[in-house]
């Protein structure tokens, strides 16, 4: 059984080269999710630093790492962003490396609604290694190189339900563009678009306690995924003069694997970690274990503030 798994991670980078990078920390990386979420961040600036790997148990891990600059307000009340990814994936060294620009803004804002549009324009690289691949029969492949562009479109309603509850709704769409691209023979193959929805929910327990059940659904082509769980971040009092919370949370990607999360916070920064504990048929071959990842956070403030600024915290989510 083990040796099947270790062909198919082998293989699977050229026989499902149209499969996403994806992230368990789906509401971490916003851009990933919806271009429409950004320039919800607390400050000014935010900085995030996301990395994940995977089937280092079985073969050579799969690791993404995903970098981006928030900016909100610069422009005409326009925010921007830009996020550099890269992934690497099994013996093949699959490599995908993009950099991506982000635009979006507020097309409805009042003390309870908000509606947010966004679209993210970015420049991808695919490439692989073959001579570290053996086949039974004799491959020819027309490029080992592909260069791309791709369009992420997307539309966010958020609603304060009271002072102390807020929901985000979401609904995004990737590779709008239908990008053409193959390795293995001279007729182009679109790349299927990708659609992703998502409920974000925070709720405010007390002073000291946040809880936010949140979902994500992502279906492309004949592949779906979908991610619920519950996340709660405590406000302790550990740190003199510092706003400290300590997060942890439980994930489900259905038929797939459970989500262990656990993550600190110290006034702009913050760091997460999470485990992802395999439940699907490849559990035998794994050994159960799945992926980690580690997001960094940091947000940098306005040099000049508002003090008479009364409107309400964010939600820990956006």
């Amino acid at each position: 059984m083990k040796y099947l798994i270790y062909i198919y991670i082998i293989i699977s980078p050229l026989a499902l080269c149209c499969q996403d990078v994806h992230f368990s920390q789906f509401y971490i990386s916003k851009s990933f999710l919806n271009p429409a979420l950004l320039g919800k961040q607390p400050e000014k600036i935010q900085l995030k630093l996301h990395t994940r790997s995977q089937w280092s148990s079985v073969s050579v891990p799969f690791k993404t790492n995903y970098i981006s600059v928030d900016i909100k307000d610069v422009i005409f009340e326009n925010n921007f962003g830009l996020n550099i990814l890269q992934d690497v994936s099994g013996d093949s060294y699959f490599k995908t490396f993009g950099v991506g620009f982000t635009l979006s803004r507020q097309l409805l804002s009042s003390d309870k609604h908000k509606l947010s549009v966004g679209s993210t324009f970015s420049f991808l690289q695919k490439s692989f290694d073959p001579t570290s691949l053996v086949f039974l029969d004799q491959e020819y492949f027309t490029d080992t190189e592909l260069r791309y562009f791709d369009l992420f479109l997307g539309l966010d309603y958020d609603l304060q339900l009271s002072d102390n509850s807020n929901i985000s709704v979401g609904f995004s769409l990737d590779h709008v563009n239908k990008a053409d691209f193959s390795f293995v023979n001279q007729t182009k193959s679109g790349l299927e678009p990708k659609q992703i929805y998502y409920l974000l929910f925070s709720y405010q327990e007390s002073n000291n306690l946040e809880i936010i059940p949140s979902l994500s659904f992502s279906k492309m082509s004949k592949v779906s995924e979908l991610i619920f769980g519950l996340q709660t971040n405590y406000k302790a009092s550990w740190l003199e003069n510092k706003t400290c919370i300590v997060s942890s949370g439980f994930f489900i990607r259905n038929n797939d694997a459970a989500i262990f999360l656990f993550g600190l916070e110290i006034n702009q920064a913050a760091i997460n970690f999470s485990y992802d504990v395999n439940t699907s048929s490849l559990a035998a071959a794994s050994n159960n274990f799945g992926a980690y990842e580690l997001s960094l956070v940091y947000n940098i403030k306005n040099k000049s503030r508002n003090t008479n600024n009364t409107s309400k915290r964010c939600p820990s989510y956006l």
